[in-house]
């Protein structure tokens, strides 16, 4: 009789247990905060007609103009409240608040490169 209780004490301990140590995978369709890692650099690369700068961060990003030759030089925009996820192997869908206006974004990191969608704009931007 001793012995059913030890094992049913057994049994009850290891349900227990694996019940506590359950662990839910991580989604990775769903929509993340922040930048992904590898973007996390300063990135560098020609636009329609002029050189501009991109600075992801862990939770936010910048574009800036650095052509002196531009009528727009020095201009920056910031996006917060940045989320993304990953679409397919190196393909990032990103999401933020520049002010109050929502924009979205695709990057195709490439090696050192990373290739930046913002509409149906395509610039192929360097790592600095």
């Amino acid at each position: 009789m001793r012995g059913n209780k030890v094992i049913a004490v057994a049994l009850l301990s290891v349900g227990i247990g694996l019940g506590v140590t359950a662990v839910t995978p991580a989604n990775a369709a769903s929509w993340h905060s922040g930048t992904p890692k590898i973007l996390r650099h300063t990135w560098r690369g020609y636009g329609k007609s002029q050189w501009y700068n991109w600075k992801f961060t862990a939770t936010k990003i910048k574009a800036w103009n650095n052509d002196k030759s531009a009528a727009d030089y020095g201009s920056s925009e910031y996006w917060k409240n940045v989320k993304y996820k990953k679409s397919s192997g190196t393909t990032y869908k990103l999401t933020g608040f520049a002010g109050k206006e929502k924009d979205r974004f695709t990057v195709k990191v490439n090696g050192s490169a990373i290739h930046v969608w913002q509409g149906t704009t395509d610039t192929l931007y360097y790592r600095k």
